[in-house]
């Protein structure tokens, strides 16, 4: 991921974020389209 000392251009909080969307978007379509509330509580 990081090439010659080069930061890295996507870190690792917003591959967290994303993938959190997604999650409340498949928890919304399980339950019938209902809202889910961001962020997701963490366990």
């Amino acid at each position: 991921m990081v090439w010659h000392d080069v930061p890295s251009s996507s870190p690792a909080y917003r591959a967290r974020h994303t993938l959190e969307i997604l999650v409340g978007a498949l928890l919304s379509q399980t339950q019938g389209s209902a809202k889910i509330s961001l962020p997701l509580p963490r366990t």
